[in-house]
């Protein structure tokens, strides 16, 4: 935009003139007044037209409370209409310090002049949010900020949406602290550097942070849906894939229940699918158990369908319920020698054994009532282990062959 001139048009006000406007346009337009104190005070600026950079009538990052007489205008942090913008009505606004724009308005344009919508700004490269979830007021950011305590904005920040490039976030100004960086992708919540960002700019150096999975923030709902509450209830986490460190995303140790939509997944106490592991099939699980508030990874799990048959791998599986149902535990190594421990003991209903020859016991530490059990399904177990099994091992290797064992139980 060309200014033509600047004119007083009575004691502290200045009218802008654009080159180009007919008087016609100018009595259609709405009219948007900025003043550079709380409570219309001090100098103002007027305007019916475009103002791309305020900085050509002398009024850039000067205004602290406006006017709109007419129109809906969207005013903008940076030249332009870049930066953040706000869109404001018909109406008074005596503190922009409010919508956190005091002494930060660099541009302003009416947004419905003569019944067409002024193009909208391009979409800023990365946008912060100060709620969960891209909820709550949102902050743009198009180049580095060594400190957001500058633009009102330090320590706000929950979630996040990188649209272009890898950007670095640090916890102190200047690029100190913890720092992390971030490549395109929806992050719904920034785990420990929520309400800590003091600074942000873009960076090619560094690993940078895993994109979250597609689930997360987005529409449609994942295969899995984690919750942090008992019940279903509280915040939820969806996800598609194997995710091996939920504390990259905030949410370790948070799950308190979960729905499973389709397949079968298999939950660990710690990153990397290491500890205690169970896997979950298809269902709705209510409380989690001894895993409850202890899951750090989870993946799908590659089932038999999958493999094409038996012997792919040494492992047993208790459920709790008859007909292999209900709740499952996963014993992939080779000796549990309390399921105490495991929030699995006197739980197993039913068992399926994938490969070598396992043995177990009533009690702890091998004692008690102790039966063998080879490859196989087991719909039921025998009266002496029947939700009674308070420990297991292997005791040989593999089972050689590829189909199902069958012998008389």
């Amino acid at each position: 935009m060309r200014i033509r001139s600047i004119r007083w048009t009575k004691p502290g006000v200045v009218a802008l003139l654009v080159a180009g406007a007919t008087a016609a346009s100018l009595v259609h337009a709405g009219e948007i007044t900025l003043f550079e104190r709380d409570g219309f005070g001090g100098r103002s600026v007027s305007t019916s037209q475009t103002v791309s950079n305020l900085a050509e009538a002398g009024f850039n990052g000067r205004a602290s409370s406006a006017r709109v007489k007419s129109g809906s205008w969207q005013l903008c942090t940076e030249a332009y209409f870049r930066g953040r913008c706000v869109t404001v009505k018909a109406g008074d606004y005596p503190r922009l310090a409010a919508m956190q724009l005091q002494y930060e308005v660099a541009s302003a344009r009416e947004m419905d002049w003569l019944g067409e919508r002024a193009p909208p700004a391009p979409p800023a490269r990365v946008q912060l949010f100060d709620a969960l979830e891209f909820g709550g007021q949102p902050f743009a950011v198009d180049a580095a900020i060594n400190n957001f305590a500058d633009v009102g904005f330090n320590d706000r920040a929950l979630s996040m949406i990188v649209r272009d490039g890898t950007w670095q976030v640090c916890e102190h100004a200047e690029f100190r602290g913890v720092c992390r960086t971030y490549r395109p992708g929806r992050y719904a919540e920034l785990g420990d550097l929520g309400w800590k960002i003091s600074s942000i700019r873009p960076t090619g150096r560094g690993p940078a942070a895993p994109a979250p999975p597609a689930s997360v923030g987005g529409p449609q709902r994942g295969r899995v849906e984690l919750f942090d509450g008992a019940q279903l209830d509280g915040r939820s986490f969806a996800l598609d894939t194997a995710i091996g460190n939920f504390a990259e995303y905030g949410y370790n140790d948070r799950a308190q229940s979960m729905i499973v939509r389709d397949g079968v997944w298999e939950a660990c106490q710690n990153a990397d699918y290491r500890g205690i592991c169970q896997t979950f099939g298809p269902g709705r699980y209510v409380n989690l158990g001894a895993l409850a508030g202890r899951i750090s990874s989870m993946r799908p799990v590659v089932t038999d369908a999958d493999q094409g048959g038996w012997g792919s791998g040494a492992r047993a599986v208790l459920y709790e319920s008859p007909n292999l149902s209900g709740r499952s535990f996963v014993i992939n190594g080779e000796v549990v020698a309390n399921l105490d421990k495991t929030g699995f003991n006197d739980r197993a209903g039913s068992m399926r054994v994938e490969g070598g020859y396992w043995i177990f016991c009533s009690d702890a530490d091998f004692g008690g009532e102790c039966r063998t059990f080879a490859p196989g399904d087991y719909a039921t177990l025998p009266q002496e282990l029947n939700h009674k099994i308070s420990s297991g091992r292997r005791i040989q290797s593999s089972y050689p062959y590829r189909q199902s064992p069958s012998w008389p139980r």
